[in-house]
């Protein structure tokens, strides 16, 4: 995987990879805050640092037992195929109501088909459209995650780590694009003006990767 980069009409270098990525993350988000039962939207894995080249977009969903998993796989799904457009991927994790990670949103369409032989689900069919694969991975060894993700973008958008600039800004454009539906804070009470620090002063912060590995 290349990361491509690209000057825009400012002069400002852009990594196209990065920048599709959080896009595709935030859009998924607008749209799924939009759904019964979707209780938080959190951002989570490499994006969250400076890696040029991360793999995949993570999140983490909380839902309550009422959502319509079938419409919320609907728009992993879409958020899967934009993401794959760049030969990259998606994973949307799972928390329940009391916060316990329960498995990924399924990425078929049809729940349960006849036709997977690599579904990985424990349990597959049994809550159509969700992918209980603790066996594979199990966020619940990791609590603090869980209940305090490095990046909350719903209900409120809250800064619980250093972001990258490229993260800040398109957090910064698409909290204002809200038009007020949500406030923004930092560890959940700060100011909306931190939301306006300049990259140079987030990228001060974090440690900048030297190379591209291809892995999270």
């Amino acid at each position: 995987m290349i990361a491509i980069m690209r000057v825009d009409r400012t002069g400002e270098v852009k990594n196209e990879l990065r920048e599709t990525l959080i896009s595709a993350a935030l859009d998924f988000a607008r749209k799924a805050s939009n759904l019964t039962g979707v209780r938080r939207i959190a951002v989570i894995g490499s994006i969250m640092t400076d890696k040029l080249c991360p793999k995949d977009i993570d999140l983490l969903v909380t839902i309550e037992a009422t959502v319509d998993l079938a419409r919320l796989a609907k728009l992993g799904r879409k958020l899967k195929g934009r993401t794959q457009g760049i030969n990259a991927g998606a994973d949307i994790f799972l928390l329940n109501a009391p916060g316990s990670y329960i498995g990924r949103i399924c990425r078929f369409k049809e729940c349960p088909s006849p036709t997977r032989t690599s579904c990985k689900a424990g349990h597959c069919g049994q809550v159509p459209h969700l992918c209980d694969d603790l066996g594979e991975v199990d966020l619940n060894e990791l609590p603090t995650l869980l209940l305090e993700p490095p990046l909350i973008i719903f209900p409120q958008v809250a800064i619980n780590t250093p972001l990258p600039p490229d993260l800040l800004r398109l957090l910064n454009l698409w909290s204002h694009s809200q038009a007020g539906d949500q406030s923004v804070s930092k560890n959940r009470r700060a100011d909306s003006s931190v939301l306006l620090r300049s990259s140079m002063e987030c990228s001060a912060e974090i440690k900048h990767a030297s190379n591209c590995d291809g892995g999270r």
